[in-house]
């Protein structure tokens, strides 16, 4: 009898940890790539040189906003960029001056800059991206399930947004 609980408890682990490992949900590839680098010394006695570059990953990114943020030692050139549309594969980058503002002589230490991307991402070339890449997607269930959603997202023309922040304390 013992045997047979044994056997039954091994099976049991085996099963929920084989059930474990499966994905329970897809989702879609990246369409945007966000990279925020400091150029030159971070010491602020002058202005720093942040770059911010923008990739379009998969499918033509359009009406492409940028707004940009930082903590409140901090100023930035500018809070707004609009590039409009990005083709696939490009890459978009952007030099912003960034100046200490309190009188501390060092930055704080957390010291921040955000950039939030809003766009309309390329429904119909995500689509394809998911039905032809059958190794990613392999579960059939999964892989219907996230073109549905998909397909909703591209009826109702749902606009994205991805958020990436730079903290000069962790450069």
């Amino acid at each position: 009898m013992k045997k047979i609980i044994w056997l039954v408890l091994c099976f049991v682990g085996i099963s929920v940890s084989a059930f474990a490992t499966l994905p329970e949900r897809y989702f879609p590839p990246e369409e945007i790539q966000l990279k925020i680098d400091s150029k030159g010394a971070e010491t602020f006695e002058t202005d720093v040189i942040v770059l911010v570059s923008v990739k379009a990953a998969v499918g033509t990114l359009k009406n492409l906003e940028l707004f940009l943020s930082s903590s409140s030692d901090l100023k930035i050139s500018t809070s707004y960029i609009k590039i409009g549309d990005l083709a696939e594969g490009s890459t978009r980058v952007i030099e912003l001056a960034v100046k200490k503002v309190s009188d501390r002589e060092t930055t704080d230490p957390s010291s921040w800059v955000q950039v939030r991307a809003s766009y309309l991402p390329d429904h119909a070339t995500i689509i394809e991206a998911v039905k032809t890449d059958t190794n990613k997607y392999s579960r059939e269930d999964l892989r219907n399930e996230l073109l549905s959603r998909l397909a909703k997202y591209q009826d109702e023309g749902e606009t994205r947004n991805k958020t990436i922040t730079y903290n000069f304390a962790e450069k």
